[in-house]
C-alpha cells in the first residue's frame, strides 16, 4: 500500500506586499522631488541667462547707434536715442517682446514677457521664475541715459543702458 505525502514547502508570493510597494512608492516620489527641484533651478537659470543675452544684445545696439552717430558727425542726435526704444536697434526683437505699453496698461503683460513702458521710458521684463532673484522684483528695468561730457556738462557725450533698480538673480 502506497501513502501520498504531501509536499509542503514555503509558500511563494506573487507581486509585492503592500510595504514594499508603500517603500518604492516613497521613494519614487523623492527622487521626483528632487528631480523637480533641479528642473526648476536650471528653467530659471536659463531665464536669467535668456534676459541677460537681451540686455547685451541691447547694448551693442546702443554702441552701434552711437558709432553711427560719432562718424556721421551727428553727435548732437545722441540726447534724443534717450527716450527711444532700446528694443528697435535690436535685428529683431526677443520672442516674448509684448511691444510698447503705457503704465496703465502695463499690468496686463503675462509673467516672462518684455516690454517698452512708454510713459516712464523703461524697458521692463516680468520675471516668470524668481526664486533666485533677490530682493524680488517685479518687473526688472531698464532706462538708456545720457552721459554728459566733463568739460560742458550740457554736451551728451554717450549713453548707456543701466538696471534702473539694483538686483541680484542667483
Amino acid at each position: 500500500m502506497q501513502i501520498a505525502v504531501l509536499a509542503s514547502g514555503p509558500r511563494v508570493h506573487r507581486g509585492l506586499t503592500l510595504l514594499q510597494f508603500a517603500l518604492s512608492a516613497a521613494i519614487i516620489a523623492t527622487l521626483g522631488g528632487v528631480f523637480l527641484g533641479v528642473v526648476l533651478y536650471y528653467e530659471e537659470l536659463g531665464e536669467k541667462t535668456e534676459v541677460e543675452l537681451t540686455i547685451l544684445n541691447i547694448r551693442s545696439g546702443l554702441r552701434y547707434q552711437i558709432a553711427e552717430r560719432m562718424f556721421s558727425g551727428r553727435m548732437h542726435e545722441l540726447e534724443a536715442l534717450s527716450s527711444v526704444n532700446p528694443v528697435q536697434w535690436l535685428q529683431r526683437p526677443p520672442a516674448d517682446y509684448e511691444g510698447e505699453r503705457y503704465d496703465t496698461d502695463a499690468g496686463a503683460i503675462d509673467k516672462g514677457r518684455w516690454y517698452f513702458d512708454i510713459d516712464r521710458k523703461e524697458l521692463r521684463y516680468r520675471p516668470r521664475l524668481r526664486s533666485h532673484l533677490s530682493p524680488e522684483r517685479d518687473p526688472l528695468r531698464w532706462r538708456v541715459v545720457p552721459i554728459y561730457g566733463p568739460g560742458n556738462p550740457r554736451t551728451v557725450e554717450s549713453l548707456a543702458l543701466i538696471g534702473v533698480e539694483p538686483y541680484r538673480w542667483f
